[in-house]
């Protein structure tokens, strides 16, 4: 994003930002599978099933595989539709179309390292996912220095190198797989590729509620999006870049999500209920440091954070805006790592949809057209809805 709104300028980083929303709610529908895959997965360890964790880590490669095929699919066939569907900026709709198109279709390769990157996880091991997400992301970098700086290629140049950067990604891990298979308990003949029926079950139980749990999330992102892009180019800019800004907070906090779960998991299954309170406490204390230490970052350096991205003035402008704005979510949002970890590691499912869906569609579409339109707060009323909707999610966490 930095190296496309520099060098192209901030209309292609309109279209690449109003896209982003897009391929992070076909992403979501798959890492709803990769949650549920890895919670069981992790359940087995804990109870040292060993028979039943390979069962599980073949039928979510077969399953992970499937899916990822319909998914790119369905992402390049429907593209044109999804973008008007969002009201993206006619100025910015055709570079729009090329980057989702080509991101579509390297999909495939972003859900098998997610799907490889949860069994891993499951079994304890966080760093080799962390190595192949670090070589995948220089060479993402690298790549968009050439294609898009010196070969001029544009938003395509962009995307070509992303798509590439997730082929090393997925290929990193597949192979450290294969040469842990005794460790993973990795069989690739044919009979073991097929999935298991009562393991699919177990899997498509948790799976489901995710996927939707978190489409549901993306779906109140794209209307969102939606009225903001109505307001006019310069509204969708910002927030396009301030979530990107966003993301480096959720980024730095999503882990502690995945660690809570796969912990909590291997600890109930193993009957340590002790141990499963010190983890879900010591996650809110994580969260908590980190999301301060997020916001002293915001608050001391908005704008030099939006103009890393672009050199527009009333873009940047609008940076103290959205950050005053957004901080209003950060104790919700530092919660809600710990207590999301939690019900997804005790296998909560239908509760996590229930909440999921209560903050996307009860809260978070209603409330931004309330303060946005109704009210006429405008752009803030539309950033404040963004940020306080995730409270919905925090107490009703903590509650439970």
């Amino acid at each position: 994003a930095v190296i496309v709104g520099n060098t192209l300028g901030s209309l292609p980083l309109a279209a690449v930002s109003s896209v982003g929303s897009i391929i992070n709610m076909l992403v979501g529908l798959f890492l709803g599978l990769a949650t549920g895959a890895s919670v069981v997965i992790s359940q087995h360890v804990g109870a040292v099933r060993m028979e039943h964790t390979n069962r599980a880590v073949h039928t979510a490669m077969a399953v992970g595989l499937a899916g990822g095929v319909l998914l790119t699919v369905i992402g390049v066939v429907f593209t044109p539709q999804i973008l008007r569907l969002m009201n993206t900026p006619a100025e910015a709709y055709d570079m729009a179309v090329q980057y989702l198109v080509i991101g579509s279709a390297g999909l495939i390769f972003t859900f098998m390292y997610n799907g490889l990157a949860a069994i891993v996880r499951a079994f304890g091991d966080s760093q080799t996912p962390l190595y192949a997400i670090l070589a995948a992301s220089a060479v993402n970098i690298l790549l968009d220095l050439l294609f898009v700086v010196v070969f001029q290629w544009a938003v395509v140049g962009a995307i070509l190198a992303t798509v590439i950067g997730q082929v090393l990604s997925a290929l990193i891990l597949l192979v450290a797989m294969l040469r842990g298979r005794e460790r993973f308990g990795l069989d690739t003949s044919r009979e073991n590729l097929r999935p298991n029926r009562s393991v699919l079950r177990s899997i498509t139980f948790l799976a489901i509620p995710y996927a939707l749990e978190m489409t549901v999330f993306n779906v109140s992102m794209l209307f969102i999006s939606s009225m903001v892009n109505d307001v006019s180019l310069v509204a969708s800019e910002t927030f396009g870049i301030g979530l990107k800004v966003e993301e480096i907070g959720n980024k730095l906090c999503t882990g502690i999500t995945c660690a809570t779960s796969v912990m909590v998991a291997q600890s109930i299954a193993s009957g340590n209920i002790e141990r499963t309170k010190k983890i879900v406490h010591a996650a809110w204390i994580f969260g908590g440091c980190m999301y301060l230490l997020f916001g002293l970052l915001c608050f001391t350096m908005s704008k030099q954070l939006f103009s890393l991205f672009v050199d527009d003035a009333a873009v940047i402008a609008n940076a103290p805006m959205f950050i005053k704005a957004l901080s209003f979510g950060f104790p919700a949002m530092a919660s809600m790592r710990a207590t999301n970890g939690l019900m997804q590691g005790v296998s909560n499912a239908k509760l996590s949809l229930i909440i999921g869906v209560l903050d996307g569609i009860a809260v978070r579409i209603p409330l931004s057209y309330m303060l946005g339109i109704i009210l006429g707060y405008g752009l803030w009323g539309f950033f404040l809805a963004y940020s306080l909707a995730a409270y919905t999610n925090a107490l009703l966490g903590m509650g439970y």
